[in-house]
């Protein structure tokens, strides 16, 4: 039976340790063997969202889960091994076993966070991991960040019993989620542009009220950079050619400001869906301190989109020296 790969919709955002050279231990999770058991028993080869889907709905904070369908141990170990090198980060793992086959989910987990006592939140991050920055949407759509100054943060009680949950961390590549905690349903989101226009259309919708000036310097630099994030097969905002500040500074830009989100998904309209479904990634996009937009666009060779979304507050051009 040939393996079956799937990933999770991956994203990460940008705001102003070693490779991992063999496949790791990977430690037991409920919430993943769950999910497992779930979509094993649904008959069905289960699709990237749908993945996606059955962990959360079990409780994961994994914000990327990815699943094999085999029975091969050799193929598993490749598979572990490949998520080691990618994820820079220990993985868990959930496996049910049918009837001649076995459907493995595992996702590199960062970081995790516990609620506390007095309703703190306590967060921890796997090591080599630095810099945590809490994120909550309130059920209305309203954002808040806080970064965490030692390992308890308390969100503010506005937001709502029913706020959105995301910590960002810098690992090896840049900042990305590492963790993610949901109400146990969907949150609609305040604005939800119509997914079948184009993310740059859908971006407009979302900032009716601080529109953005479409930018063309911005949009090269982001297509160079959603091409790189197919090629790589990764998504970070540190692929070789430095974070978004440096490589627009090569470009001969400056701004007051520069913010980026990336995602890969199976298409465009996911990869866009992604981002207004992650508490950070929708609060860079509805920065009001942004003024421009480049939205990079790139397709991978199994034909999955790669969207960069590349922001800033004023940019100007600078004389080379």
């Amino acid at each position: 039976m040939r393996a079956l790969v799937l990933t999770a919709l991956v994203l990460t955002v940008w705001l102003a340790a070693p490779g991992i050279g063999r496949a790791q231990p990977c430690a037991p999770d409920d919430a993943l063997t769950e999910a497992a058991q779930e979509l094993l028993l649904s008959g069905e080869r289960p699709s990237a969202s749908a993945v996606a889907r059955a962990a959360r709905r079990a409780g994961s904070q994994l914000p990327v889960v990815s699943a094999l369908v085999s029975a091969d141990p050799a193929r598993r170990d490749a598979f572990l091994r490949r998520l080691a090198e990618r994820g820079r980060a220990p993985l868990r793992c959930g496996e049910a076993r049918g009837e001649g086959t076995r459907l493995l989910l595992a996702g590199p987990a960062a970081g995790e966070l516990w609620w506390g006592d007095a309703g703190e939140i306590v967060v921890e991050l796997a090591p080599g991991w630095t810099a945590p920055i809490l994120y909550a949407r309130a059920e209305d759509g309203a954002t808040w960040r806080e970064e965490v100054r030692g390992a308890r943060v308390r969100i503010p009680a506005d937001l709502g019993e029913r706020a959105t949950l995301q910590l960002v961390a810098t690992g090896p590549d840049g900042p990305r989620p590492v963790a993610e905690v949901r109400p146990p349903e969907p949150v609609e989101a305040e604005v939800m542009p119509r997914s079948d226009l184009p993310p740059r259309v859908r971006l407009a919708a979302l900032r009716r009220r601080s529109p953005l000036r479409d930018n063309r310097l911005l949009r090269r630099v982001a297509d160079a950079h959603a091409a790189r994030v197919c090629r790589e097969g990764r998504v970070a905002h540190g692929l070789g050619e430095g974070d978004p500040r440096e490589r627009l500074a090569r470009e001969g830009i400056r701004a007051r400001h520069v913010g980026e989100t990336a995602s890969r998904a199976p298409s465009e309209a996911q990869a866009f869906d992604a981002m207004l479904e992650s508490a950070s990634h929708r609060a860079a996009l509805v920065d009001r301190r942004f003024t421009d937009v480049g939205v990079g666009r790139a397709r991978d060779a199994e034909g999955r989109a790669c969207l960069v979304v590349l922001l800033a507050a004023w940019p100007r051009a600078v004389p080379y020296r």
